[in-house]
């Protein structure tokens, strides 16, 4: 009968009508043998493709490779993002030891135990205090005053006395200090203790003349070492 059906429509042209009927014929006729269609290799071309139905798995690994392009340039960094929320507080932690320093003696630049420990004596050094924090109320002044008649003192010379003050000791420096009347010419300079007991003082004249600085009464202040 297909025969029949092949010789019939032979040098006719068919209808898609009559070609759909043609094909249902054939797979009624032919049973499940005809169920199964296969599509030949390289039949399937892009009209048959649904538009945007192909997934990266549909590609060869090749074109799937070519499609990637090279990395862009990195943009820049955007703003920080806002504070999260705090955590929830931890567990608690284990009880310390009941172990105390009370009573316990200090060491190093300290003296006597804890928890009230003092500075050692002679524990700090002009290289553990911080410069430019020292006043003269932090030195150890001792003051002395001295009324004293100066005899003359020739041109670019100077004149030295000794006062006796108990508790001064050699590498003392004295400072002396004078009313204001005493001549520009006449100045009184530092000087440093020689003998325990007693106070340096002098008085020079820089001037291109003798001068004779009348009696006066003179302020001495010795940072003691």
């Amino acid at each position: 009968m297909r025969d029949d059906i092949v010789r019939h429509t032979k040098g006719h042209r068919a209808s898609p009508a009559m070609v759909v009927s043609l094909i249902a014929l054939f797979v009624a006729l032919g049973g499940t043998s005809y169920a199964a269609l296969k599509l030949p290799a390289n039949s399937v071309g892009s009209a048959q493709v649904i538009n945007g139905s192909l997934q990266t798995a549909d590609l060869a690994k090749k074109t799937a490779a070519a499609l990637k392009g090279k990395p862009g340039r990195q943009g820049p960094q955007g703003p920080p993002g806002a504070t999260g929320a705090a955590g929830a507080p931890g567990p608690a932690g284990k009880d310390g030891s009941s172990a105390t320093i009370s009573g316990v003696a200090a060491g190093g630049d300290l003296a006597g135990t804890f928890p009230n420990p003092t500075i050692a004596n002679g524990a700090v050094s002009g290289a553990k205090v911080a410069d430019g924090t020292l006043t003269i109320a932090d030195l150890s002044l001792l003051k002395q005053t001295a009324t004293i008649d100066v005899p003359s003192i020739p041109a670019s010379s100077c004149t030295g006395f000794s006062l006796i003050h108990t508790g001064t000791k050699p590498g003392d420096i004295a400072f002396a200090f004078a009313p204001l009347d005493l001549s520009d010419e006449l100045v009184l300079p530092p000087s440093m203790f020689d003998t325990a007991g007693e106070t340096p003082l002098k008085i020079c004249n820089v001037g291109a003349t003798a001068l004779d600085p009348p009696s006066m009464t003179y302020t001495v202040y010795t940072i003691a070492g």
